[in-house]
Order: structure tokens, then sequence, then C-alpha cells
């Protein structure tokens, strides 16, 4: 991160231990030097993170909230500087590999959802919530989750619409902008992926009908793919939205990035 330090002895085939007290990119940097004052050397290069990612709900039931019995959908979102591992787990049971959302369908009784994110350096965030199933299905009145057995009951997903203006390679290293348009309020993910595990990932989140810009924040690959000078970076960008009442739809877009 812009601090270079003088050389100190080391020994061939003997571990080296150094501080690396601020987070980012380092290069640890070996010179050999023979008996005729000849000196080489080589470098390797490496990130230190220590920040573990960020995570948070973006739609399915409130924790400890009461739903009527059948499928179960949970969305969220994950931000991290670096590319992140997703698993989920249902009552303690296997985690497994997800990706933003989840849905199962619940028998009568408490559960418990559980979802684990850890970057590549190793740092974990989990996040869960509780539900009860019941029997008769008819839960308290939510109106964020109503009554599947309630016949004016919100069923309907809303609509989305993703679009891209025309953007610039270089502009990417601060994120891509989408704009995302909802016919009504929703939230959720939005995730923008290429070749070589490129990604870009942000989070919508609009209070009524309308649009909002998204700045879709690049993981390491895609900011070590756009050092490299690409021509361009073709992306399918995809969003996983929901309502107020839990319903959720997904849209795709596709764009090319140019120099």
């Amino acid at each position: 991160p812009g601090e270079t330090r003088e050389p100190v002895w080391c020994g061939e085939d003997e571990w080296f231990t150094g501080d690396a007290p601020t987070e980012g990119q380092w290069e640890f940097t070996v010179y050999a030097t023979d008996r005729a004052g000849n000196v080489s050397k080589t470098t390797h290069s490496f990130m230190v993170d220590r920040t573990a990612p960020e995570v948070a709900f973006t739609s399915g039931p409130d924790d400890a909230a009461k739903v009527a019995k059948g499928n179960v959908t949970y969305g969220w979102s994950v931000l991290d500087s670096t590319e992140v591992g997703q698993s989920c787990s249902w009552d303690d049971g296997e985690a497994t590999a997800c990706d933003g959302t989840v849905s199962k369908v619940l028998a009568k009784g408490d559960h418990t959802f559980r979802m684990v994110a850890t970057d590549a350096a190793g740092n974990s965030s989990e996040t869960s919530r509780r539900v009860t199933v019941l029997a008769d299905g008819n839960p308290d009145p939510d109106p964020n989750n109503p009554d599947p057995n309630d016949p004016d009951a919100d069923r309907t997903a809303p609509t989305v619409k993703l679009s891209s203006k025309k953007q610039k390679l270089k502009a990417l290293r601060k994120g891509l902008k989408v704009k995302v348009r909802c016919s009504e309020a929703c939230a959720g993910t939005v995730v923008a992926k290429a070749a070589g595990g490129v990604r870009f990932t942000g989070s919508a989140r609009l209070a009524a009908e309308g649009s909002a810009v998204v700045r879709l924040k690049p993981n390491a690959r895609a900011k070590k793919a756009l050092r490299s000078s690409p021509r361009s970076l073709k992306l399918k960008v995809v969003s996983n939205l929901a309502d107020r009442a839990g319903n959720s739809t997904t849209s795709k877009l596709k764009t090319r990035i140019r120099k």
C-alpha cells in the first residue's frame, strides 16, 4: 500500500516473518547477492484482507415471523473486496453452496436458516433468521408477509427492468453502474459476471415504484482483469429482487464494456 521498507537479512530455506499492518496490496521481494556483488531479485504479490464480508437480508420473512406451511424464500446481499463463497443450511443440517437466494418447503414447527459468507482471505460473516410454520396456514397478520389463504393477499412479483448506459473500462475500477427500474417498492441483489470468475456485486433498494442507479463493486479478479487493459469485457447482469410481500423475480441484462 505504498510503503517501502529496507531489506533485512534472510536465509535460504528458512521461514521469514514480517509485519503487514495495513490492508491492501503488498509485495514480498527477495534479493540475492553473490560474492562479486551481482544482485538478482524475485517478487511475490499478495493482498492483506482482515475485513469480513458485509451481509444483509433483502427479502423473506422477518426474524421470528409466523408463516403458513409451504415454500419459504430468503434473499440477501454480500459485499466484499474479494471473491466470496457462500454456504447455507436449515435447522443445523449440512451446509450447501448458495448464491443470493434460497427457497425451501417447510413443515409445521420452528426452523432456522443460516448463511455464512467467507472471503478469499478466510474472513467470515454469518447471518440467520428463525421462522415458525403454522399447521393451519393462518399466520398472524403481517403487511410484509400476507396470509396465503387471504384472497386479497399480494402474490404478484414486481416487474423489474435493468439497463446500463455506455461506460468505459477504466471507470469500472470504481464500479459498474446499472439502472434498476421496479414497478413497486422492492429490494435485493444485483450481480454482474464475466469469464474467469470476474464479478461485480451490489444491492438495490427502492422505497416505491421508480428507478435507481446501483453501483456494483468489482471483486479481486475483476480488478486484476481491468489492470491487464483488455479491449472489452462482456458482462451478464442478473438481479434478484422481491417486493414487501416477499414475491421475488429475476431480471437479466447483457452488456459489453469497451475501452
